[in-house]
């Protein structure tokens, strides 16, 4: 297996359920992950030990950083995506945010462009998409992004698919929405692994997203069981 980008690994202390003592050091190490990340190098942070106590320190440093975060379990990179884009949805108007990139673009007003694209007929529509694409490499991704998302937010997203398990669609995503906010407060994303394991896939996938979007703060969690072995690999 060959795993892309820069792993760095924190390990906890196995009997532990929560945060364990030491805490400033260990959001140190995520610190110096990010600088890492700033600096375009390819960064995956696996955290290995108790569940509870990883994510309670990843959702900690991210808290303390002004950065929404993602939690999913590992099935695909392509449901981590849509996991990755709910949560971001939850706490930040995701579809106004990609307007007024469109809106830039076009040299038109927000509100101007989402009466357009609500008012218009499916030819103009299309049209508009054609034109748009010349001028922006992430005009596919934003559109599929937009028909998914909510029309008001705070509702749920639809239940269907955004992507398929292409992954270098998928990736495309991560990347055009990661394009809509400053680096300092790019979402991060944090996978746990299924029972039935999926490590190897996992770090495979991370890896080559980490690699795609270096700048999303991307962690994973293994519990001592899941990271037996597994680690050798890399």
């Amino acid at each position: 297996m060959t795993v892309q980008g820069c792993v760095y690994i924190l390990a906890f202390e196995q009997q532990a359920t929560a945060i364990p003592a030491g805490i400033a050091s260990r959001i140190a190490w995520l610190d110096l992950h990010q600088s890492q990340r700033c600096q375009a190098i390819p960064t995956l942070s696996v955290l290995r030990g108790k569940v509870i106590a990883a994510r309670q320190l990843w959702i900690l440093w991210s808290d303390q950083a002004h950065r929404q975060t993602g939690v999913g379990v590992y099935t695909s990179i392509a449901a981590l995506l849509e996991t990755w884009l709910a949560a971001i949805a939850q706490h930040d108007n995701l579809r106004s945010r990609i307007l007024q990139s469109l809106a830039a673009l076009t040299h038109r007003p927000e509100a101007e462009l989402t009466a357009f694209l609500v008012s218009t007929s499916d030819y103009q529509r299309q049209l508009f998409w054609q034109q748009l694409a010349p001028l922006s490499e992430d005009a596919d991704q934003l559109r599929a992004i937009l028909t998914w998302l909510p029309d008001s937010p705070g509702l749920e997203p639809q239940t269907k698919h955004l992507a398929s398990e292409d992954s270098s669609t998928v990736l495309a995503s991560f990347a055009a929405v990661a394009r809509l906010f400053p680096q300092s407060v790019v979402p991060g994303l944090l996978a746990l692994l299924p029972e039935d394991n999926l490590g190897e896939a996992a770090l495979t996938a991370l890896g080559q997203l980490v690699e795609a979007v270096p700048q999303i703060p991307v962690a994973l969690v293994l519990t001592a069981a899941q990271g037996q072995g597994l680690l050798d690999l890399l």
